[in-house]
């Protein structure tokens, strides 16, 4: 994870530059036995380091996991930026909300995070990526569901092939 707080002239350039030769590593046996690897935005406050790294490890098997809960927290530029920078790399999501000062993982409906407008990003950059709702408490499951199944709904069902919807 890149750390904000270091006030390093160097430090993004040495952290991209370590990252990218770390993920090459991991990659080459991500690729061998056909496994997924995700870089996720944790403490980001913008997205063009993660592209970066994910472009020059330049992989089909590493791609971008967005952290609905971290962007909520962190970042720095909007919504929509994120979504179109990240585009067709963005393949996973990681869904739950709070109210912007402390990594809860809410409930979808639980927060500041503003979901439609996400999903309309999404949906506008033809982005399909799988998902998972992250939560803290099984209480939340239920409404995280249904808020889920309303933005499928909302729009257009953009998030699913045929057939892989039940």
């Amino acid at each position: 994870t890149y750390n904000t707080l270091i006030p390093n002239k160097t430090y993004k350039k040495n952290w991209v530059a370590k990252s990218v030769d770390y993920w090459r590593n991991i990659v080459d046996l991500a690729e061998e036995k056909c496994i997924s690897v995700f870089l996720e935005n944790c403490w980001d406050a913008r997205p063009e380091m993660i592209k970066e790294v994910v472009q020059k490890v330049n992989s089909s098997f590493f791609k971008v996991c967005f952290d609905t809960g971290h962007f909520n927290i962190f970042s720095q530029v909007s919504i929509e930026d994120w979504v179109s920078v990240w585009g067709e790399d963005l393949t996973h999501l990681h869904l739950h909300n709070n109210y912007g000062e402390f990594d809860e993982h809410n409930g979808l409906t639980d927060g500041t995070f503003d979901f439609d407008r996400f999903f309309a990003a999404m949906k506008d950059n033809n982005i399909k990526p799988t998902m998972t709702i992250e939560l803290r408490q099984r209480n939340y499951l239920d409404t995280s569901w249904q808020k889920l199944d309303e933005l499928i709904i909302k729009h257009g069902d953009n998030f699913f092939t045929s057939g892989e919807r039940a």
